[in-house]
Order: structure tokens, then sequence, then C-alpha cells
């Protein structure tokens, strides 16, 4: 398990030893520390919509490298449009006490559907771990990643049924290499994905 921050990596090493598991996972501070290792599956989850682009495209790097052939990574975002935000935003608000987010015609564009743009997402500086969720698309997410992968499966949740916008509060992307070196690599830029 890869957490670089050292609170979040205790409170994992802690966890794990109250489930005795600590002898089934090594918790690792870098990438780096896995370098070599192939893996048949990879989760991260709850991860990607707090790092800035070129940190995304660091872990991108890791699996490329990383996942075996016939490997799978298992990715999950929260969804931060239409109803479920709404739902989010008061709940923040109400329940805990946290401040609002959104701007009240950011809450309207983006409870109707429209992009919440967040430059810090985008920008090809690393700007270190991104604490809220405000202006992440998991629709400009999936075409990241299919820029990158082929993603084999999109799973919603809680309601597997129900499109991402209507009371889902996650969606969950399975990849697995797509075969070609993407554009979108460390070394380059996906000219459709939005810019500063």
């Amino acid at each position: 398990a890869f957490e670089p921050l050292e609170r979040m990596r205790d409170l994992l090493v802690q966890n794990l030893i109250e489930h005795d598991l600590e002898s089934r996972v090594q918790v690792v501070a870098s990438l780096a520390a896995l370098s070599g290792e192939s893996f048949e599956y990879v989760s991260c989850l709850g991860v990607l919509e707090h790092l800035a682009l070129d940190d995304r495209y660091i872990f991108y790097d890791f699996l490329d490298t990383s996942l075996t052939n016939s490997g799978h990574a298992l990715i999950d975002v929260p969804v931060e449009i239409g109803f479920p935000l709404l739902i989010k935003e008061v709940g923040r608000k109400a329940l805990k006490r946290d401040a609002r987010l959104y701007s009240n015609w950011e809450l309207v564009n983006a409870t109707l559907g429209r992009t919440v743009f967040d430059p810090i997402r985008f920008t090809p500086a690393n700007h270190g771990f991104i604490t809220h969720h405000r202006g992440f698309d998991y629709r400009l997410f999936k075409k990241e990643l299919a820029n990158r992968f082929q993603i084999t499966g999109t799973i919603t949740s809680p309601f597997c049924g129900l499109p991402a916008w209507t009371l889902n509060q996650e969606v969950l992307f399975t990849v697995e290499h797509c075969g070609v070196v993407a554009v979108g690599s460390s070394t380059g830029r996906d000219p459709k994905l939005p810019r500063r």
C-alpha cells in the first residue's frame, strides 16, 4: 500500500494491526519503493482526485511499468456534479459544519451538469495534495484515463443501475494497458484536456 502522507500512513498501519493484516500488506511512503515489482491488480481508491496532473501522470507511469500484461487497476473517484453534489454540499455544511466549497453560481452550474473547472487539477506543476473535491469532474477524468489506458469497466456506486450524476456518490473505473504509448504520458500532453 502506497501512502505518501505520514499521518495517513500511520493510521493505515494501525488499522492493519487492529485487523491482524500487517503481515499481508506492505506499506510504503514512495512509489520508488515498489520499483521493479509487478502486479496483477492495483487499486487506487479516493486518491487521484486529490492529485494535480503531473502527480497523476506519475501514477499512470507506475501502472504502465508495474501492471502485468493481463493486469488491471481499479480506480475510484467521487461524483461532484449533478444531484449528488447538491446532497454532498448540503451535508458538508449541515452535518460536518464545513465551509461551503462552491459559490452559489458554481453550485447551480455543477448541479445542472456543467463543469466547474479547477485549473490546479490540470496545471503541469506539482501542487502537492489537493484537499478538496471542488471542481473535480469524473467525466474529464474518464477522458484522461481513456487517453492513457483501455477502460474495461465502469461501475457507479451505490446505485449501479443509475447514471453517475443521478444519485451516485462515486464512479469506479477498471483499466488495463491499451498496448500503445499514449500522448498523455509524462512526456506529452493531451490537447483535448482543459488548460488554464
